[in-house]
């Protein structure tokens, strides 16, 4: 399998949205690797845990610690609190010198249900 699944947590969800994450995550088949902030979780074939202080930097470093341990040719970026559809990693790229995205992006509020689509959102979770 040349894919692998890197899941980063910064573990200040509400722990139903992000055990509902990973059961979903859980059932793809190939490598994961779960980068998680300052404590350990039950999630992933390898396990990293990195110390520090939430935000976008920490995010990407978090990133940058999962690319490295990361074997395969291909790497899947996962959120902690992304719902991803199992087809969303059944994409392999045409190019190895392109970053792609996933662009069937469904925003939804947690507290009422309530869920919007975007057109062409590049964000980091649809790597």
């Amino acid at each position: 399998m040349d894919k692998t699944l890197i899941y980063y947590t910064c573990n200040t969800h509400a722990p139903e949205i992000d055990e509902l994450c990973r059961k979903y995550l859980s059932k793809i088949d190939f490598p994961i690797i779960s980068v998680s902030l300052n404590k350990e979780i039950d999630f992933g074939d390898k396990r990293i845990v990195m110390k520090g202080t939430r935000s976008p930097l920490m995010m990407h470093k978090q990133i940058v610690k999962g690319l490295t341990a990361c074997k395969t040719k291909y790497a899947f970026l996962a959120e902690s609190d992304v719902l991803y559809h199992s087809s969303h990693f059944d994409f392999t790229p045409a190019r190895d010198d392109v970053f792609y995205f996933n662009t069937n992006v469904w925003k939804l509020r947690w507290k009422d249900g309530h869920c919007i689509r975007t057109d062409i959102s590049q964000q980091l979770s649809g790597m």
